[in-house]
């Protein structure tokens, strides 16, 4: 056994340990909090960056209308055909090389009066005009023909409207891509 003086001493050790390990692990924790804390702010910051980014580009953005009906003059042909309409969309395909041949599984369908949302400027447009909906579905590897085929059917005469972009992405296959694009006709007088 040991002396009293020895235990004593041993006790009070044993003590000073308990609490050197209380300090240590106090720092230890308020020094990994510290570092979380300085991380989350960082993080904020980058967010807030991104956040002023998109806020300025909606800004940049937030006065584009569509076109006022004497602007659209040139653009809105009198007659509807569906069959031409079939073929324009199809023709404008094929001038990008995008072809129902090598497995592309083209399509192109056409839809009476699609839905807009309520109280958006395309549902008010298409309460005086007559619309119809061209579904383009098609396969790709490359693309840049989703972006070349778009752009060439804002630069037609035509008013063309893109209305919405859907796509799966397969692996190791074509991406099977479907492009909705809105046309504005002058109301028929039947």
């Amino acid at each position: 056994m040991l002396s009293k003086r020895a235990g004593d001493i041993l006790f009070g050790v044993i003590i000073l340990l308990m609490i050197g390990a209380i300090v240590a692990g106090r720092f230890y924790i308020l020094d990994t909090v510290d570092d979380r804390i300085e991380e989350a702010q960082a993080e904020n910051e980058e967010l807030q960056n991104e956040i002023n980014d998109l806020e300025n580009l909606v800004a940049d953005f937030q006065t584009d209308e569509l076109p006022r009906m004497s602007e659209m003059h040139r653009e809105i042909p009198a007659y509807y055909d569906k069959d031409q309409l079939t073929y324009y969309v199809l023709t404008q395909l094929e001038y990008e090389g995008i072809s129902s041949t090598g497995g592309r599984n083209l399509s192109v369908s056409i839809t009476d009066d699609p839905n807009f949302p309520e109280g958006s400027d395309f549902l008010s447009l298409s309460n005086e005009l007559d619309t119809y909906r061209a579904t383009v579905r098609f396969n790709t590897s490359d693309t840049s023909e989703i972006s070349s085929f778009v752009d060439r059917m804002h630069d037609q005469d035509q008013l063309f409207v893109l209305q919405s972009v859907q796509y799966e992405n397969p692996v190791n296959e074509p991406l099977p891509i479907t492009l909705n694009f809105v046309a504005f006709y002058y109301p028929s007088d039947e």
